[in-house]
This record gives structure tokens, C-alpha cells and sequence, in this order.
């Protein structure tokens, strides 16, 4: 009886109704206390449900009942890294990975956990992406040479894109600006959907490509034969390691010039992935990244963003409303960890009627919540200065940053998109440098759109400066003063974009076509 409400909770799960699985799962538990996937299964209707905290514990449950199970550890470790406690998770990934060194997803869970460490061992996390290539990306690539790809460097060129987010989200901000941009007469642009994902986003990217290829149901193998008949001669990766990647079409060679750009944020380590796409502010040269791949800076900034539209009007600064300075984030939990917390609290210490509004899918669930308000007591911080919302629709999320006067930047690993749109609504960013591709993000879109007095080089100068913004945050620049000035610039210029991005193709057809090798 217990397999079976297992089973059943499992199924309800798979239906959505949340509700219904953990009880069916609980009274499976009730019946058959030492079934370990059951206590797995109840670990997933929770971390589902963001209530990460006793996701764990089951998990936990269910590695203990089998011990020699490695996805019940690397469960752990994702809800792990989904609070922010980045150490454990890193210690989840490894420990399943010593019971099961084949198993991909937790070795790319662990590269995606190591980028949050602070400092960043360089050597060690190249090492990590160049152990997952000899582990799942070993197969014969097919030469360079053997490629019968017309060589003529000015000939209009094929460019194939591979991914499984052709949709609403990073691809609709940073992917479509391209992809719209594109000069027509110069390349003829494929995209191989390898996911299933289909929205509004999804359609304008299907209607604006040259040939748009569905391929999520082919292996590596079919789809590398589908993209050498279609004669691609620069193949772009824009997933890198993050769900749903597709590598081993990469490391078998579809093109003979192949790069990775966008989704990801540091090497592949495949060896047949000739280029890496970034910029001088992202990628310092001289400074402490590795890549496997030939590293190609853009002349400005390795992203160039769409806001979403129509944009919300802008309203005054909730300071001017309240009396009191409002700092937010609308990152997700995962990028919060220890040392962001401590370093808000001393900006919550320092400005002491200030307030913090945090924006999480976490959040949904009030257990989680409460974890989070305690991690800033512990720093001496009334936990009714906070104010933790859960994930809404992006329209809705874009007006709540009326809410906000000060855009706090977590690091090590820097937001993204969230940048670019509290830029977009007219809201300053305070960001700290770092030293790897995600830890310069705030430096990069900051710099380039010409916000740079608003980055720390170190975490006492960024209390200092959120300190001072907040103390001076009636004579700053306007809501509107932000945006236009973000809006205008080369962040936000699609054509510009384009063709400093056409010439890097351009560059390294020509190379191709000059050696073959």
C-alpha cells in the first residue's frame, strides 16, 4: 500500500497538484518509513512548493535510507544552493559524484555552485568544465579540414544557433535584440529549438529566423547530421552548462567554426568549441579567467538588452513619498548567500530607517521566508524592515520597482537581467566588482551605460556607497534621467550590436577559410 500512494503521489505531482502529492506522499511515508524514495519524492513536492528548508531534511531522510543513491544527494545539493548555502551544495554535488562519477547533471550543477564561491580558484573551476568534457563530452569531432563549406571569407554567411529557450526570459532580453538586428545580406540565421518551450517570444523568434529547425526529439548525433546537411558554417552554443544543454552536439562538431555566447557565463571546456564571446569589461585581459576556447571581446558589452514593452511609466522615488530610503533585489535566493546577507545588514546597520524589499520565487512559501528573516537577525536586523515578495508575471514585476530608490547588486555572482531592468525603471544599481564573467556583470552594464561611479571595488566601499546614495538620494539623477540615459546607450543599441557581433563571425570565418584548421 505505501509503493502505491507513492506512486500516486508521484503521478499527482506530475499533474501539478502539489497540495494533493505531499499528503499522499506523507501517508505513504506514514505506512513504510524506510522507503527512500518516497522521502525523495516528498523532498521534491516541497522544494516545489519553495519550502526549501524540508526539502532537505527529506532528502537528507532518503540519502540516509540509501546511502548509495547519488541523485538523493545531488537533490540536496540543488536545494541547498536554492537557499544560498553554496558550501553544502558544493559538498552535495561532490559527495553524489563519488557514488556516481558519470552523473552529468550534478557535475554541471557543481560548475554552476563553484561560480558562486568567494574567492574564485580559476585554475580549480577550469579544471571542474575541462573533468565534465572528459567525462560526457568524449566522442571522435569531426576535423576542421574535413568540413567542404564553401571557403570564401565575404560570402554570406550561415549562422545556426542552438538552444532550448527560444522564449520568454534571458533569450527575449539579450537573444532577440540580435536576432531582430541581424543584417540579412550578411547571414542567413538557423535555430535549432532543442527544448519545447512555446510562447509569444518563441513565435517572433520563429518568424524572424531565416529556417527555424524543432529538434528537442533528436539525439546529438541526428541533430549534427541535420546541421552539416544544412551547411551551418558558424554554430553558436547559447546554452554552456545550464539545464538543457547540448553539448555533446557541440564537442561531435556541427560547423566548422563553432562559439558559445550568452546563457552561460564562463568556459564549456569542449575542446571543439573553437571561441568563447565576451568583452574587455566581463573578461579583463591579463586577469584571472580561463577558457578552453579562444577567447573574442566585443567592443562593448557581451549583452545587449530589450526591455520589455510596453514599459511602465515612471513614478518619484518612494523616498519622496515615505520619508525613508527603500534598497531592493529582485534576484533570486540562490545568488544570497552568507556574505550578502552580512554585507546588507551593515547597509541596513548604516542607514537605520532604511528598508529592504527582496523579490524571490522562493518566497512563495512563508517557511522560507522565515529562514531568510532570521539570517538578518542573526546581523541585528528587525525583520520588519523586510519585506520578502514572491515571483508575479514580469509586467507586474517591472511596476514594483516603483517600490524601490536603491538597487542592491548580490554577488559574487552578479544579476543580470535584473540590471538592466531596474536601469530600465529609472532605479540606480550599486554593484561590487569581481573577478569572474558573473561577478563583473555589474561592472560591465554599469560602465557601459554610464552608471561607473556606482562600483565598489571592495565590500566596505559598497556599504560606503550605498551609504551615500542613500543619504543623497533627493539630489541624484531622475527616474528618467536613468533611463534615458540607459536606453541610449550602446547596452540598448541593437545595430550597433549586431555588427560588432557580425564581425567577430566575419573575423573568424576568415580564419577558417585562410588555414581550414
Amino acid at each position: 500500500h505505501g509503493r502505491a500512494l507513492r506512486l500516486l503521489g508521484q503521478a499527482l505531482l506530475g499533474r501539478g497538484e502539489r497540495q494533493e502529492a505531499l499528503a499522499t506522499l506523507r501517508r505513504a511515508m506514514a505506512l513504510d518509513p524506510a522507503d527512500a524514495e518516497a522521502a525523495f519524492q516528498t523532498g521534491l513536492v516541497l522544494e516545489r512548493l519553495a519550502r526549501l528548508e524540508e526539502a532537505i531534511e527529506y532528502f537528507a531522510l532518503a540519502a540516509a535510507l540509501a546511502p548509495r543513491t547519488a541523485r538523493y544527494r545531488s537533490a540536496m545539493g540543488v536545494a541547498h544552493f536554492n537557499l544560498g548555502e553554496h558550501n553544502q551544495a558544493i559538498a552535495d554535488y561532490r559527495a553524489a559524484l563519488a557514488l556516481d562519477p558519470g552523473f552529468q547533471e550534478a557535475r554541471s550543477n557543481l560548475l554552476m555552485a563553484l561560480q558562486h564561491e568567494d574567492p574564485c580558484d580559476h585554475e580549480g573551476l577550469l579544471a571542474e568544465h575541462v573533468a565534465w568534457a572528459d567525462a560526457h563530452a568524449r566522442c571522435a569531432a569531426m576535423p576542421r579540414a574535413s568540413f567542404k563549406n564553401v571557403r570564401d571569407p565575404q560570402r554570406r554567411l550561415r549562422i545556426g544557433y542552438v538552444s532550448p529557450r527560444f522564449c520568454g526570459g534571458p533569450l527575449a532580453h539579450f537573444f532577440l535584440p540580435l536576432l531582430e538586428a541581424h543584417d540579412r545580406d550578411a547571414v542567413h540565421v538557423t535555430c535549432y529549438s532543442v527544448g519545447d518551450v512555446r510562447d509569444e517570444s518563441a513565435a517572433t523568434m520563429r518568424a524572424l529566423a531565416d529556417e527555424w529547425r524543432d529538434a528537442a526529439a533528436q539525439d546529438d548525433d541526428a541533430l549534427v547530421d541535420r546541421i552539416r546537411r544544412d551547411a551551418i558554417d558558424i554554430l553558436v552554443d547559447l546554452v554552456g552548462h545550464c539545464p538543457g544543454q547540448r553539448l555533446g552536439v557541440f564537442a561531435r562538431r556541427g560547423a566548422p567554426v563553432q562559439f558559445t555566447w550568452l546563457d552561460y557565463v564562463g568556459t564549456t571546456g569542449v575542446p571543439a568549441i573553437d571561441y568563447v564571446v565576451t568583452d574587455a569589461l566581463h573578461t579583463p585581459v591579463g586577469g584571472p579567467q580561463r577558457f578552453t576556447e579562444r577567447v573574442l571581446r566585443l567592443p562593448d558589452t557581451r549583452l545587449c538588452y530589450r526591455p520589455p514593452q510596453p514599459l511602465p511609466a515612471l513614478s518619484r522615488p518612494p523616498a519622496a513619498r515615505r520619508g525613508y530610503v527603500t534598497f531592493g533585489c529582485f534576484n533570486r535566493l540562490a545568488k544570497l548567500g552568507p556574505d550578502v546577507v552580512a554585507t546588507w545588514s551593515r547597509i541596513l546597520a548604516r542607514v537605520p530607517d532604511a528598508r529592504l524589499v527582496l523579490k524571490a520565487t522562493a518566497f512563495e512559501a512563508e517557511e522560507t521566508r522565515a529562514v531568510v528573516r532570521r539570517r538578518f537577525e542573526r546581523h541585528g536586523i528587525d525583520s520588519r524592515r523586510l519585506d520578502l515578495r514572491p515571483y508575479t508575471a514580469e509586467a507586474q514585476m517591472m511596476r514594483e520597482y516603483a517600490d524601490l530608490d536603491i538597487a542592491l547588486d548580490p554577488f559574487p555572482y552578479n544579476g543580470c537581467t535584473t540590471t538592466c531592468d531596474a536601469l530600465a525603471m529609472g532605479v540606480p544599481v550599486v554593484t561590487l566588482t569581481g573577478s569572474t564573467l558573473p561577478g563583473r556583470h555589474g561592472v560591465a552594464l554599469l560602465t557601459a551605460s554610464g552608471f561607473p561611479g556606482n562600483i565598489a571595488p571592495s565590500r566596505d566601499e559598497y556599504v560606503e556607497l550605498a551609504g551615500r546614495l542613500a543619504a543623497s538620494v533627493a539630489t541624484t539623477p531622475s527616474r528618467a534621467e536613468v533611463r534615458d540615459r540607459f536606453l541610449a546607450s550602446p547596452v540598448c543599441d541593437a545595430p550597433r550590436f549586431a555588427r560588432s557581433f557580425e564581425r567577430l563571425y566575419r573575423d573568424a570565418w576568415a580564419a577558417w577559410c585562410a588555414d581550414g584548421v
